[in-house]
C-alpha cells in the first residue's frame, strides 16, 4: 500500500433518508447511524457520491458538512427539513471507487496512475437540490424529484440535470441524466488538450436492512464508445462495528494498470475492490481504515464526528 490519507467529515445534525428501520426494530445492530443518507449510498462511507441520485437530497434531514483532505481540501454541504433539501459539495467523486469514470487525455491518466499519488484532480463543483412530491406519514413511501448542476472552473461552464426518486421502506431506487464534462482523451490537430461535453444516465438501487445495507450503481456515458460502470458495495453494522466491501466494474477501451507487474493491460472489462471497517466511539465519533477508495491501492483514514 503506497499512502494513507485522511478523511474527516463533520455533520451537524442527523441527515437521514425518510425511512429508518430501527424505529420498526429493535435490534442492538441497527443500520447505518453512521451515515448521511440511509436510503441511497448507505453502504458507502462517504456522501459526495450521492450527489449523482439528485432526488435523494429530499430526504436530508438538518445540516450536514463534510471536509475531506488529500492534497488539499474538498467541501460538502447539504441541508434539508425531511421534504425539501439541498446540497453541494466540491468532491469530485469521478474515477473514485464509488464515482463514475474520468474522462481525460490517455497520457495524463497513465501517467497520474503511476505515480505516488494518483487521484483524479479537476476543479468541479456539484449542486443537487430536491422536494418530495409525495411521502406517506411514517415515510414509508416516498416519490422525490431532483436537480442537479455541475460547474467546471476551467471551463466557466454550468452543466444541468434531474432525477426521480422512490423509496417503498427499506428499498430505494434512484434514476437521474445530467450532463458532464472532461477532457478528450486525444490532442486536437494543433497538439492541444480539448474539452468533451457527454450525458451521463445514473441507475440506483439501496436496500437498507436493520443491520445490513446493499448498494447498487450504474453509470452509463453517453460518449462515442460503449462506457459503463457498475458498482457494488455492502455494509454490515455489529455493535459499534461497520464492515464494508465492494467490487466495481469498468467497461471502457482505457487500460488497466497492473500495480504488481508496473504494467498496462488491455481489458475491455476491469475489476477493481474496496473494503473499509468503521469503529464509532464516544457516542459522536466514528474512525475507520478503507482500501482502495482511490482506486490507487492506497490506504485510507477515515475519521466521522457528529455535532
Amino acid at each position: 500500500m503506497k499512502l494513507i490519507t485522511l478523511f474527516i467529515i463533520l455533520i451537524g445534525q442527523s441527515c437521514f433518508a425518510a425511512y429508518d428501520p430501527c424505529k420498526y426494530l429493535k435490534l442492538n445492530s441497527c443500520g447505518n447511524t453512521h451515515s448521511i443518507n440511509k436510503g441511497l449510498g448507505a453502504s458507502r462511507p462517504t456522501s459526495s457520491s450521492s450527489f449523482s441520485s439528485p432526488a435523494s437530497m429530499a430526504s436530508v434531514k438538518g445540516f450536514g458538512v463534510e471536509a475531506i483532505t488529500w492534497d488539499g481540501f474538498e467541501f460538502s454541504f447539504v441541508t434539508g427539513n425531511g421534504k425539501v433539501g439541498a446540497g453541494v459539495s466540491s468532491s469530485n467523486s469521478d474515477d473514485t471507487f464509488f464515482g463514475n469514470t474520468a474522462k481525460e487525455l490517455t497520457e495524463d491518466y497513465e501517467g497520474r496512475i503511476q505515480s505516488d499519488n494518483g487521484k483524479y484532480k479537476s476543479k468541479k463543483y456539484t449542486f443537487a437540490t430536491a422536494l418530495s412530491l409525495y411521502k406517506t406519514k411514517k415515510g414509508f413511501f416516498s416519490i422525490n424529484l431532483g436537480l442537479i448542476g455541475k460547474y467546471v472552473e476551467e471551463t466557466s461552464n454550468i452543466h444541468l440535470g434531474g432525477g426521480l426518486g422512490l423509496s417503498l421502506g427499506p428499498l430505494n431506487l434512484g434514476y437521474s441524466r445530467f450532463k458532464d464534462e472532461g477532457t478528450a482523451t486525444t490532442l486536437d490537430s494543433n497538439s492541444l488538450r480539448t474539452a468533451t461535453e457527454f450525458y451521463v444516465d445514473s441507475y440506483s438501487l439501496g436496500l437498507n436492512l436493520p443491520f445490513i445495507t446493499f448498494d447498487y450503481t450504474l453509470f452509463t456515458n453517453r460518449i462515442s464508445t460503449v462506457e459503463k460502470v457498475h458498482i457494488y458495495s455492502g455494509g454490515f453494522f455489529y455493535r459499534k462495528f461497520i464492515f464494508s466491501y465492494g467490487r466495481k466494474l469498468e467497461i471502457s477501451d482505457r487500460r488497466k494498470y497492473d500495480f504488481e507487474n508496473k504494467a498496462f493491460y488491455t481489458y475491455d472489462r476491469k475489476w477493481s475492490s474496496f473494503a473499509g471497517v468503521q469503529y464509532k466511539f464516544k457516542k459522536k465519533w466514528v474512525a475507520g481504515l478503507l482500501s482502495n477508495y482511490y482506486l490507487n491501492q492506497e490506504l485510507s483514514l477515515i475519521l466521522t464526528g457528529f455535532f
